[in-house]
């Protein structure tokens, strides 16, 4: 039997949680989840404001092209070089830029603008819906959580944005690529991640959007659920919003959280 597959529902759309119909039977028995490993930008918070706001300003220079098709090329040929270490943000979008046929004066139009609007997109966030109604429940139950970002902020950020959305001590961990890049140079991060995170592999489930991410979790052989996740991402299970989590698979629950 194939994924189950939840229509993905975009960001800032409401809609009544619908009962899980389909989800995928695991091919071998496998032992309730005990541990989450979570991605944040996408799957915590909506991260795409400074990104739509990047896009409209760039087709307001002239540039002809669609959402979608940009950003995957942004992601998959620059900003995975940010994550691993190779380039600095600002660096690595003016090469996209550049790439994308915009002059100099214009990507030095799109710095200037885009600095503070970064900024201000990064440090105001909100938790995405749902999120901290599971968070507390899997915490409730013993469930362990921690983050692993395949983004390109650095931990102590990332601790910054989870305190910013309220969640930070839902937390025992917070991993991201950019600190195992420089660490341990030349290793694979999701490995790693999944290593330091504390969790028995067959215990524990990566929850991502991205399909690159995805991919990585499969092939180190963890469970895998995709959230608000790109078109072509591949996972044993799809949500279509990030409530359906609780429901979405057998949970560990042999203790609870004191208090």
């Amino acid at each position: 039997m194939g994924a189950a597959r939840i229509p993905a529902i975009p960001f800032g759309r409401h809609q009544h949680l619908q009962t899980l119909t389909l989800l995928r039977r695991l091919r071998d028995p496998a032992p309730p989840v005990a541990g989450l490993l979570c991605d944040v930008g996408g799957v915590l918070y909506d991260d795409t404001v400074w990104l739509r706001w990047l896009f409209k300003l760039v087709t307001r220079l002239g540039l002809n092209t669609s959402y979608t098709p940009f950003f995957r090329v942004w992601q998959r040929e620059y900003l995975q070089r940010v994550s691993g270490g190779e380039l600095e943000y600002w660096p690595a979008l003016r090469m996209f830029l550049r790439a994308t046929g915009l002059s100099p004066g214009q990507i030095d139009e799109v710095e200037a603008a885009g600095l503070a609007r970064r900024r201000e997109c990064e440090t105001d966030i909100l938790p995405l819906p749902g999120v901290v109604r599971v968070l507390t429940c899997l915490c409730d139950r013993g469930i362990r959580l921690a983050v692993f970002s395949s983004g390109h902020l650095d931990a102590t950020s990332i601790h910054r944005q989870l305190a910013k959305l309220g969640i930070e001590s839902c937390f025992d961990t917070v991993l991201a690529s950019p600190d195992i890049a420089r660490d341990e140079p030349g290793t694979a991060a999701m490995e790693v991640a999944i290593a330091r995170s504390g969790i028995p592999p067959r215990q524990l489930c990566y929850v991502g959007r991205d399909t690159a991410a995805l991919a990585e979790a499969q092939a180190a052989g963890i469970r895998t659920a995709a959230v608000n996740y790109d078109d072509d991402a591949e996972a044993d299970i799809y949500l279509g919003h990030f409530e359906q989590l609780l429901d979405a698979m057998p949970w560990h629950t042999a203790r609870a959280k004191a208090g």
